[in-house]
């Protein structure tokens, strides 16, 4: 989930103007760091991990740096803070090759080709990124399952089992598409002209989260999957079915439909009795206490 930008800073808090440098995107963080730490805390936290988790924790710090030459922070953010994001970028741009390279050469072999898959998937949220598609629906979703993704080599170079591996990243990565779903799913139920017109007032922050073009009571946005109830809870249920078929066939353990019930059952009350966009702050909050649930269970069945 974004928040919305904040104030750009004269030229004259340089330093200042660095240190805040920092992805704005709030969920963002917890999409990162709830793979890392679960795979650091099932596998060996030798060099190879550690290096490795340095690696994506810098790709992951310098794209606000990014966003902002590109001009996504708005022109007078490009113009006055361009030497700044071009040092972050350039700082965080090392320290994540040379972070990798080291962790490529201390892990096993598997571990440097997992690295592949968030390496690849980020450019695919680059692209989204190009297009200014980030926040649209696919964006946030490419965006989670490409952090969620960072869990797996560093898993690997610790020593986990490639199995384990992969069912900790579909947990976290069909956990956060679902909560992306269920926010969304809350902000449309309220924009809908079924509901009053007092309860259609909303943060500019919120709109941001709705696909542009897309008008809530609309066809389109009934097939996109963000009408009241039904096709949020079709999605979270489709989810549990498909971890549900992978654990049947052996590409993962058990634990991952069992913990992914907590963020699909949640996901489900809020798409059937969505709250007010200005209970937001408690919607994410929930979903982070459930994501926090699964963590739990894949500690306590892959450990």
């Amino acid at each position: 989930m974004s928040v919305p930008d904040v104030p750009t800073l004269s030229r004259g808090v340089s330093r200042a103007s660095v240190r805040l440098l920092l992805p704005r995107e709030h969920g963002a963080y917890g999409q990162l760091l709830f793979p890392m730490s679960i795979a650091l805390v099932l596998g060996d936290r030798g060099a190879a991990a550690l290096a490795l988790t340095t690696a994506c924790a810098a790709a992951f710090v310098g794209h606000e740096a990014l966003l902002v030459l590109l001009g996504h922070r708005g022109a007078r953010a490009a113009r006055e803070r361009r030497r700044a994001s071009l040092a972050w970028l350039i700082g965080c741009s090392a320290v994540a090759a040379a972070a990798a390279v080291l962790g490529v050469v201390r892990a096993p072999g598997a571990a440097g080709a997992a690295l592949l898959v968030p390496a690849g998937l980020g450019g695919v949220v680059l692209l989204f990124i190009a297009r200014h598609r980030e926040h649209t629906t696919a964006g946030e979703i490419s965006a989670a399952v490409a952090l969620s993704s960072c869990g797996l080599p560093i898993a690997l170079a610790g020593g986990v089992a490639l199995d384990r591996g992969i069912t900790c990243w579909l947990v976290f990565a069909s956990s956060f598409a679902v909560a992306t779903v269920a926010v969304r799913s809350v902000i449309a139920a309220v924009k809908s002209p079924q509901r009053p017109a007092t309860d259609a007032a909303y943060s500019a922050r919120d709109q941001e989260h709705v696909d542009p073009g897309v008008h809530p009571g609309s066809p389109g946005a009934r097939l996109t999957g963000f009408g009241r109830g039904g096709p949020a809870c079709w999605f979270a249920a489709g989810v549990i079915a498909f971890a549900l078929v992978c654990a049947a066939r052996g590409w993962t353990m058990w634990a991952a439909p069992l913990a992914l019930v907590p963020v699909c059952g949640l996901a489900a009350g809020l798409a059937l009795f969505p709250p007010h966009p200005r209970h937001l702050r408690a919607v994410g909050w929930s979903l982070v206490t459930a994501t926090a649930a699964a963590a739990v269970v894949l500690v306590m069945m892959l450990a």
